[in-house]
């Protein structure tokens, strides 16, 4: 989306994102596929020539040329039709801070990942093991779930199916047929079978069509604490929330080369990277099924660096309200803020700080 466009379609569409203080405004959010400076592109229009601050986060690989060339014209345009606000991109690794830096665009890397809750994904402990593998992944054909097609036991678990495309779903059902596909498991074990047999025929019409069910976090906790790794399969994504998931829930992971950040806490005690090739990828959960590292040791680890990396952004984070002349409010606008989901959609007036409901402090 263009700097241009952000005027007309910010009027139309919800922002995603957290306002931090409100005068002046500092915002924090995701950037989207099609909007690469959302949300800034979404307020500034609102602001117009108010000093105003947003860190955006990346969700996907900026290594990858095109995508990052797209992100810096975007910033060269915006940066002329807003010259008071100020735009800082979080990325996930250093290779794309550096790319960045080297095209005029303030970056900082902070690996996004920092921002899951570990609170919400957590070991279970007792919890017996059904499954050798679990994958949390789009059904979409960059996630490459033919890849696991040689894991005896798996698990998937998926979000957005009605997007997905239908070829690529049965692509991966016939290559996995013996997959548990946990979100339309769930979703034919609650529906209930009334005895009336025309009521009986509408429900089984609506489970032809709608086959699974959007899944809670506490059912996904349920699922990777049922299973013996977590996989990542991609070539290229951004840096992939599941995997950190898996980590806090004491998974340890069979990972493909990748680029885009996923790999930014793993560490070969608990992370294996195997060849982009099915048996590779057994043999990856095979291994460390056999290894047997005891998950709560997983999480502990992973936590240590969590909590470094959190406390390298909230020095970022600080100098950007220092510029700003709103240091003061800093330790209100950080409180809470590793703690459930980091941004929400809202109004895009409320996210400026245009509105009470949006003031920060």
């Amino acid at each position: 989306m263009t700097v241009a466009e952000g005027g007309a379609a910010g009027r139309m569409l919800p922002v995603m994102g957290r306002l931090l203080h409100r005068d002046p405004p500092i915002v924090f959010g995701p950037n989207l596929g099609h909007d690469q400076l959302a949300p800034a592109s979404r307020i500034a229009p609102l602001l117009g020539d108010r000093p105003a601050w947003t860190l955006i986060v990346v969700h996907w690989s900026l290594e990858v040329a095109a995508h990052r060339r797209a992100l810096v014209a975007d910033w060269q345009a915006f940066a002329r039709a807003y010259p008071r606000h100020k735009l800082l991109v979080l990325c996930n690794t250093e290779a794309e801070r550096a790319l960045l830096a080297a095209e005029g665009v303030r970056s900082a890397h902070c690996n996004h990942n920092m921002l899951v809750d570990e609170r919400v994904f957590d070991v279970m402990p007792g919890r017996a093991v059904e499954f050798d593998a679990v994958y949390n992944a789009r059904l979409e054909p960059y996630k490459r779930h033919h890849l696991a097609r040689d894991v005896a036991r798996l698990a998937l678990i998926y979000s957005e199916f009605e997007r997905s495309a239908p070829d690529y779903v049965a692509a991966v059902r016939a290559a996995l047929p013996q997959a548990v596909f946990v979100n339309e498991a769930i979703a034919h074990s609650t529906y209930a079978r009334p005895a009336h047999a025309r009521a009986a025929a509408l429900i089984n019409r609506v489970l032809a069509t709608r086959r699974y069910t959007t899944l809670t976090q506490q059912t996904v906790v349920d699922a990777y604490n049922s299973a013996a790794t977590g996989l990542c399969l991609s070539e290229v994504e951004g840096a992939m929330y599941a995997s950190m998931e898996y980590l806090l829930a004491g998974l340890p992971v069979v990972t493909t080369p990748s680029i885009g950040g996923r790999d930014h806490f793993f560490h070969p005690d608990y992370a294996l990277s195997v060849a982009p090739d099915p048996a590779a990828v057994r043999d990856g959960v095979a291994a460390m099924i056999r290894r047997a590292i005891p998950r709560a040791q997983i999480r502990a680890a992973v936590l240590d660096r969590v909590r470094a990396e959190r406390l390298r952004f909230l020095d970022v984070l600080h100098g950007i309200f220092v510029e700003a002349g709103a240091e003061g409010g800093f330790e209100a606008a950080v409180a809470g803020l590793f703690v459930g989901r980091p941004w929400t959609w809202q109004d895009r007036r409320d996210l400026a700080g245009l509105t009470p409901e949006g003031a920060a402090r």
